[in-house]
């Protein structure tokens, strides 16, 4: 199982609200807020809903996937 299926597998929907990203990321709620606010690459590409950014499960396994290759080549 790959992490995307897993993801889905736990949360039951296919987007993850920023306290649950928080949570999978192992960052604060108020650190992707300010990225939000910047638009910054530092956290998985998302929507907005309203004022609410959500972030579809299969950007933040490509986000995470991505970021384990840089770890790798480093």
């Amino acid at each position: 199982m790959d992490y995307e299926e897993f993801l889905k597998n736990k949360y039951n929907k296919v987007t993850l609200t920023k306290e649950e990203l928080s949570e999978e990321l192992n960052l604060s709620v108020r650190f992707i807020t300010d990225k939000v606010r910047e638009c910054s690459a530092d956290i998985p590409r998302f929507i907005l809903s309203g004022r609410t950014p959500l972030f579809p499960i299969n950007e933040v396994a490509k986000f995470l996937k991505s970021r384990l290759i840089q770890v790798a080549l480093s």
